[in-house]
C-alpha cells in the first residue's frame, strides 16, 4: 500500500472517530441547533433520511461508512464558521 493510501485511510478513520465522539457526547445536535439547521437539512446535505440523523443524535445508532464521513465534514464546516 502506498504511503498516500495509508495516509488517506488514516485521515478517514480519524474523521469518522471524531464524528462518533460528537454524536455520543450530544455535541453534534448542539452544533446543528446552534447553526439553525433542521434534521431534514442535515439529512439532505449528507444523503440520508432525517430519521437516521435523529437516531444518531439520540444515540440509537452511530453513523457509518460514507455517511459518517460526510456528516463529519459537514459538522467540521459548521464548527469553522458555517456553510
Amino acid at each position: 500500500m502506498a504511503d498516500t493510501d495509508f495516509s488517506d485511510k488514516l485521515k478517514t478513520t480519524v474523521e469518522v472517530a471524531k464524528v462518533r465522539k460528537l454524536v455520543r457526547s450530544g455535541e453534534a445536535r448542539e452544533i446543528r441547533l446552534e447553526n439553525g439547521l433542521s434534521l431534514r437539512e442535515i439529512a439532505d446535505s449528507i444523503g440520508v433520511n432525517p430519521t437516521s440523523v435523529y437516531h444518531w443524535e439520540q444515540g440509537v445508532c452511530l453513523p457509518r461508512g460514507p455517511h459518517a464521513l460526510r456528516y463529519a465534514r459537514l459538522l467540521d464546516d459548521l464548527l469553522c464558521g458555517g456553510t
